[in-house]
C-alpha cells in the first residue's frame, strides 16, 4: 500500500512528464524523429514525410491591455503551429483549431479567434481546414498544423506534386551538394564546429511591449507618433515564413529550433552536450529594439532574452553556408544572420544553458528572461554574458 504522497503536476512540471514518460512508450517504424521536438515527422510508405505539430497557446497580453481584439488570439495560434513545422525542415500546410469555452465568454469574441486564425492561413496560402468548440472553465485556444518534407534523410524521395504547396518564392542559391531533406531534431544533426544561424532579427516584440506599458505609464505625448507601429507588432505575430523557405529549399540547416520560448532555450536545444559559443557582436537587433533600448535606457542584449519574435535557430555546416551567403543576391531581404559556433563539450558545462537556471518574469510570452548563472560553471556561453555584464541576476 503507498503510503507517501503521490506527486502532482506541480512537484515535477509539465515538460519533466513529457520528456520521462514519452521515451518510455513504444513508438512506430515510420516515425522518423523523436518525441519532444517541437514538431514530430512521420515517413508515409511512399517515402514522404509528413510533419505535425500542436500547441495550447496562452491569451495575448495585448488583448489583456486591449490593443488588439481576438483575432490576434487566432493568428498567434497559427503562426505558433507552423513555425515548429518551419523550424523542423517541413513546409506548413493546413491548420485546425480546438476552442475551450465559458459558457458566458462573449460569441464575439470566440468568432474573431476564428477569423483571426483563418486570415493567417489565407495571408501565408495554406488551408485553415476548420475548428472545433467544447464548454470548459476558461478560454483556451489549441492549435494543431501539418506539413511535408521532401522525401528521407537521405534526400532519396521526393514530395508528391499533388500535395498543395506553398506561395512561389524568390529563388534562392542552393548549397552544392546538399540532399533535399528536413533538417534533425534539436540538438540531434549538430556537430562541433557547425554554425549558428539566426532566421529573423532579436527583441522587437519585447521592445513594442515595453514601449507601449511605459508610455502608457508615464503619459508620454511623444510616444504618439510611434504608438502605431508597437500596437503593429504586437498585434501581428510573424513566423519566419520566407527564411525557412530559402533555408529549406537550400538544404542548409542540420538542426532547428524555434524561439518561442526565447533564444536560450532554442540555443539550449540545439547544442546539447556540446556547448555553444554566441558572438554578441554578431547579434542582429530589430529596429524597435534598438528604439527602446535607447529611449528607456536598457541594454539591448536583455531585450534579445524576450520572447514573441518567432525567430528559428538553426545550425549549419560552414562550407555549405558560405556559399549560400556568397551566392545571395544584391538587394537580398532574408534576414539570415550566423551568431556563434556549436563547442566541442569542453569546460563544465554540457550545453547552452545547462549550467544556467532561468525563469519568466511572468508567465506570458512577453517577458524578458531573467538569467541566473550556477557558480564556478565554465561554459562559454555564460562567459560571454558575464564578461559583457548583460546578465539580469536574479535571486538563486
Amino acid at each position: 500500500m503507498l503510503t507517501g504522497k503521490m506527486p502532482t503536476i506541480a512537484d515535477i512540471g509539465e515538460k519533466t512528464l513529457i520528456r520521462e514518460l514519452l521515451p518510455r512508450l513504444s513508438t512506430h517504424e515510420a516515425f522518423a524523429n523523436s518525441f519532444g521536438d517541437a514538431a514530430s515527422t512521420m515517413r508515409t510508405p511512399d517515402g514522404r514525410l509528413l510533419h505535425f505539430a500542436i500547441d495550447r497557446v496562452a491569451g495575448p497580453m495585448a488583448v489583456r491591455h486591449g490593443w488588439a481584439d481576438h483575432r490576434l488570439w487566432g493568428r498567434l495560434a497559427v503562426t505558433s503551429a507552423c513555425s515548429g513545422i518551419l523550424a523542423g525542415g517541413g513546409e506548413p500546410q493546413a491548420v485546425m483549431l480546438a476552442l475551450i469555452l465559458p459558457r458566458e465568454w462573449p460569441a464575439e469574441a470566440a468568432a474573431q479567434v476564428i477569423e483571426g486564425a483563418a486570415e493567417e492561413c489565407a495571408a501565408n496560402d495554406i488551408v485553415f481546414a476548420g475548428c472545433d468548440a467544447t464548454e470548459g472553465p476558461s478560454p483556451e485556444v489549441v492549435a494543431s498544423a501539418i506539413g511535408v518534407g521532401d522525401g528521407d534523410r537521405d534526400g532519396r524521395s521526393d514530395t508528391a506534386s499533388t500535395m498543395p504547396t506553398m506561395p512561389t518564392m524568390p529563388t534562392m542559391p542552393s548549397a552544392p551538394s546538399a540532399p533535399s531533406a528536413p533538417c534533425a531534431p534539436p540538438g540531434r544533426g549538430a556537430r562541433p564546429g557547425d554554425l549558428i544561424v539566426l532566421a529573423g532579427d532579436l527583441g522587437g516584440h519585447f521592445s513594442a511591449y515595453l514601449q507601449l506599458t511605459h508610455a502608457a505609464r508615464s503619459r508620454d505625448r511623444s510616444a504618439a507618433s510611434r504608438r502605431g507601429a508597437w500596437l503593429d507588432y504586437v498585434a501581428r505575430p510573424r513566423a519566419r515564413w520566407h527564411e525557412a523557405a530559402a533555408v529549406r529549399q537550400a538544404g542548409l540547416a542540420t538542426a532547428g529550433a524555434n524561439t518561442r520560448p526565447g533564444l536560450l532555450d532554442a540555443l539550449t536545444a540545439l547544442s546539447t552536450g556540446l556547448g555553444a559559443e554566441i558572438s554578441l557582436d554578431a547579434l542582429p537587433y530589430h529596429p524597435l529594439a534598438l528604439e527602446c533600448a535607447e529611449r528607456l535606457a536598457i541594454d539591448p542584449f536583455n531585450l534579445a532574452l524576450g520572447a514573441g519574435d518567432w525567430n528559428i535557430v538553426y545550425t549549419v555546416r560552414e562550407e555549405p553556408w558560405e556559399r549560400f551567403h556568397q551566392a545571395r543576391p544584391a538587394g537580398d531581404t532574408l534576414k539570415l544572420t550566423a551568431i556563434g559556433r556549436i563547442g566541442t563539450g569542453t569546460g563544465t558545462g554540457t550545453g547552452a544553458g545547462t549550467d544556467i537556471a532561468w525563469t519568466n518574469s511572468t508567465d506570458d510570452r512577453f517577458t524578458c528572461r531573467h538569467v541566473t548563472p550556477e557558480p564556478h560553471d565554465g561554459h562559454a556561453l555564460v562567459q560571454h554574458l558575464r564578461h559583457a555584464r548583460t546578465l539580469i541576476q536574479t535571486p538563486a
